[in-house]
Formats: structure tokens, sequence, C-alpha cells
């Protein structure tokens, strides 16, 4: 799989290099319900076997991209077991960075992966005061958000709905 960048705002950013504007990324856990990822990943043959192929990674990190004008796509998956994967790919000296909220077990590795003063750390992410400070920045970066409604007894539709890509934005359950 060959990808080429098409917005390479995100990343002039993270280069401290200028850019036309401030670039945004948000996480979306929901990219298992996506059918386009639910293909991709039968296609694998099962969820470590997707995270190992660097074409089918690729594939669903760029899924998104194809649904959304974005600026990044970060790849995100709260398994433990990829820890020591991506430590063995990690050049010496450089960071494994979990940004999950919760995160399964990381099974015990050798300590050669670990050599060479790579680093495993996690950050907090999501916080009350991150939400704050999004919220005051977010007119300036001309935000639009797209919300769906439902009624609480519509809870099983909009979840549904959800799972198979039927939503775009947020579903937002209303109680009278």
């Amino acid at each position: 799989m060959n990808f080429k960048v098409k917005n390479d705002t995100f990343l002039r950013a993270l280069l401290r290099q200028p850019t036309e504007y401030t670039p945004m990324w948000m996480m979306r856990q929901a990219g298992r319900f996506l059918p386009e990822y639910r293909e991709t990943r039968k296609r694998a043959g099962s969820f470590l076997g997707l995270c190992k192929s660097p074409d089918f990674a690729t594939e669903v990190t760029m899924q998104p991209l194809d649904r959304f004008p974005l600026d990044a796509a970060i790849l995100f998956a709260p398994v433990g077991a990829l820890i020591p994967e991506a430590l063995r790919h990690t050049a010496k000296g450089g960071t494994v960075v979990c940004a999950g909220i919760h995160m399964s077990d990381i099974p015990s590795f050798p300590y050669f992966i670990l050599w060479g003063e790579r680093k495993i750390c996690s950050i907090a992410n999501l916080t009350r005061r991150d939400g704050e400070e999004f919220m005051k920045i977010a007119p300036q970066a001309k935000v639009k958000t797209e919300i769906e409604t439902f009624k609480l007894e519509q809870a099983n539709d909009a979840l549904t709905r959800l799972r198979i890509g039927r939503i775009r934005g947020a579903a937002v359950l209303v109680m009278d």
C-alpha cells in the first residue's frame, strides 16, 4: 500500500515549522465499527495481524482521512501486547507513547528490546482542562461540529447506526 501525503500541516507543526493555521486531530475510538475497518481486519486475519502488517495498519489509519478532512491520523490501540512489538521497531533513544485511557496488560518482554535507551511512557489526555482549553480555541480554528440527537428510548437505534457508520459526527442521547 502506498499513500501520498495530501496535507502535511500536522507534520510541519510537529517539526515546529510555520503553518497557515493550527492543525487539529481528534481521537475517535469507534473505528472498529466502520464497515471498511471491519473488512480490512477480516483480510488481515486477526487484530494482531492487522497491527503487525504495515500495509494493513496504514490502510486502517488512513480510512478516517477518506471520510473526514482531518489534518492527521494517529494510530491508536489500547492493546498492551503491542508495546513490545512497538519497542522492537523503535530506534535506539526512541520513545513508545501510550495515550490510551485504558490499556490491557503489557506482557513481559526480553530486556534487549528496551536496551539502547528506549523509553515507554504514558501521557494523560483529555482532562477537563484540556476540554476547556479546546473549547476556547475552537471558534478560532473554525471547528464545525455535527450532532444527531436521539431520545433515550432510541439508544439502541443510535448504537446500531453508530456501529454501521451511519452517523456523521456525534450521537447525543436526550432525556426528557
